[in-house]
């Protein structure tokens, strides 16, 4: 089977399938909201929350990203490079009819790891974050790669997950591409990065993507460069079932890290 690669992303990727694949099962994402969460708990008292910014770079169609993040920030930029990704976030955002089912998610982070239990505080965080969020298109390899009315070194903290490894298809390329979201960053704002580690490709349905094998000393490089101190590190590596049956993907851990950015 060919591989398919980021030029025909716009054509053959499947949001819906890839949500299915991916998303369906809480506990696969419980490493992402769990260092989300540490994340923002131990630095959002760094910055001002009546007015901060926060970029999810390449969001798709997730909102994973911002769940722990809502309580912290003034506005969620949500970015996402399809449309199809854009009019899911509008869906959920507008909490119409055919949004994907976040509920279980946000109820975990809220529930398990915030420990504030019930009803009412899973759902007002549901509703905090509909009220932040703002949605715009994105294209990594632009010179802006958000509308450069957002403005450069306007955001305090830029998220972006699982993003840059399946759109860059060299190391160099995935470091410029680390460089242009710092750039969006103000001095002294944060970013955090999830990727899959050392991994070639991954399945949406039946089709397989092409994937740009990258470690973490690769991502710790890129991130130094851009005039970043690295804060947190963590990988996730995957189960021993994973290697034996590689059903979606070949990736070797899940890695999250977050910087600080210390220069322009």
């Amino acid at each position: 089977m060919s591989l398919l690669h980021q030029s025909q992303y716009l054509t053959h990727f499947s949001t819906k399938l890839y949500l299915e694949a991916y998303y369906s099962n809480v506990e696969s994402d419980y490493f992402r909201m769990r260092l989300l969460h540490e994340f923002f708990r131990k630095y959002s008292s760094k910055w001002n929350r009546g007015s901060a910014r926060l970029l999810d770079f390449g969001g798709g169609p997730v909102i994973l990203n911002y769940i722990s993040a809502a309580p912290h920030v003034a506005e969620i930029v949500h970015a996402a490079y399809k449309d199809d990704e854009r009019k899911e976030i509008e869906l959920w955002k507008n909490d119409a009819e055919g949004a994907y089912g976040w509920n279980p998610h946000i109820m975990h982070v809220v529930s398990e790891l915030e420990g504030l239990k019930g009803n009412d505080a899973w759902q007002e965080r549901a509703a905090l974050m509909r009220s932040k969020i703002k949605v715009v298109s994105c294209n990594i390899f632009d010179k802006h790669p958000i509308d450069p009315s957002e403005n450069p070194n306007s955001f305090s903290i830029v998220c972006t997950s699982l993003c840059l490894e399946g759109a860059c298809e060299t190391v160099d390329g995935f470091k410029a591409g680390i460089k242009k979201l710092v750039r969006l960053l103000r001095l002294g704002g944060y970013i955090t990065i999830l990727f899959v580690e050392d991994q070639t490709y991954y399945y949406i349905g039946e089709e397989k993507w092409a994937s740009l094998p990258i470690s973490l000393a690769q991502v710790k490089e890129a991130v130094e460069e851009a005039g970043c101190v690295v804060l947190i590190s963590e990988r996730d590596p995957m189960p021993l079932k994973h290697f034996e049956n590689p059903t979606y993907d070949d990736a070797k851990a899940c890695v999250f890290l977050a910087a600080y950015k210390v220069k322009e």
